[in-house]
């Protein structure tokens, strides 16, 4: 199997051959800059993206597959600034999982939209969405299950997830399921809430100051996205930026 390695920092259109395994890693160049990735994903391919985004941006990505492909895709965003992904799995047996984790801050506002199409049969696919919300700062989160009519046997999952650290921090979660094809299995789940003052509480009675208990929480709270991230490194690297920002 081809292996290939790419570095993106601006608009950018690729394509996978047939049977080859790469790993991606965009970063934008530019602070508010627009970059827009398009992925074109060939049969029996192997593909791991990792996006990370530390300063204001708009990135658009829009990703296809082909049959029995697989793509992972990993994004950490710890600045305002809006994410838009549509995934197409066009073709029978590709999979998708994504994985976005953040921290908007500040008065900061942060836009998340992914959406997932399964648009051939026994395709599956998976998407989490993951944050922290302090200061002012504003977090939206959209999402989108889409099948097809010839997406039967799909099986999909989004879940959206925010937690609040300060009363004046706001979030939204709203996903959705298009539906087209009775032989799927389909589900969604939401919930922003407040850091739990009792869990403080107990943890500042056993010593730690309000800021390392919150810290303690929120790493808690992120484990379960973090946790998903197979390559070592990456993952050390997105929990270490998160903890600093935190």
């Amino acid at each position: 199997m081809k292996k290939q390695r790419m570095e993106i920092s601006a608009d950018a259109e690729l394509k996978i051959a047939d049977n080859s395994e790469a790993v991606i890693v965009i970063r934008p160049d530019k602070d508010g800059g627009d970059c827009t990735v398009r992925l074109d994903i060939g049969k029996g391919c192997t593909v791991t993206a990792y996006t990370i985004s530390e300063r204001k941006a708009k990135i658009n990505q829009t990703n296809k597959l082909k049959a029995r492909s697989s793509l992972r895709s990993y994004s950490l965003w710890l600045s305002g600034g809006e994410a838009k992904t549509i995934t197409t799995l066009a073709e029978s047996g590709a999979n998708a999982r994504e994985v976005f984790v953040f921290l908007a801050k500040d008065s900061e506002r942060l836009v998340v939209d992914s959406e997932l199409r399964h648009a051939a049969p026994d395709t599956k696919g998976d998407i989490l969405v993951k944050g922290v919300v302090k200061d002012r700062a504003r977090a939206d989160l959209g999402g989108m299950i889409k099948v097809m009519k010839k997406g039967s046997g799909a099986e999909s999952f989004l879940s959206e997830h925010a937690i609040l650290l300060d009363s004046g921090a706001r979030a939204t979660a709203d996903p959705k399921l298009e539906i087209e094809n009775n032989d799927v299995m389909s589900r969604h789940s939401a919930s922003v809430s407040q850091i739990n003052e009792n869990k403080l509480f107990y943890l500042m009675t056993r010593g730690l100051p309000r800021d390392d208990a919150k810290a303690l929480i929120v790493s808690g709270f992120l484990e379960s996205a973090i946790g998903r991230i197979e390559d070592e490194s990456f993952r050390k690297e997105f929990a270490g930026m998160l903890g600093k920002g935190i």
